[in-house]
């Protein structure tokens, strides 16, 4: 762990690769988990971890994978979306 000032004289820590600021506030990336679902059971048949700094991006890097499967994405305990269908992908 470190620590340093910047411009406005606020303290910021870098923890194991992660920022924070004095008042407790992360920036930086942010986990996310991507889970693919079973066609026919409708249990999880694997996911993928990965980090974005927003959840637009995250949204983004998700639409990417899709494969036609049922997907939800999560940021950790947040549950952003859920794609139900091959028809949820278009367009």
């Amino acid at each position: 762990m470190w620590a340093s000032r910047d411009s406005s004289d606020s303290v910021r820590f870098e923890i194991g690769g992660k920022n924070a600021n004095a008042t407790g506030g992360w920036r930086g990336m942010r986990y996310y988990r991507l889970y693919f679902f079973d066609r026919y059971g409708g249990h999880i048949d694997h996911f993928r971890e990965f980090e974005a700094e927003e959840d637009t991006a995250a949204l983004a890097i998700a639409e990417r994978w899709s494969d036609g499967q049922v997907m939800e994405l999560w940021n950790r305990e947040r549950r952003l979306k859920r794609w139900d269908s091959l028809a949820s992908h278009a367009g």
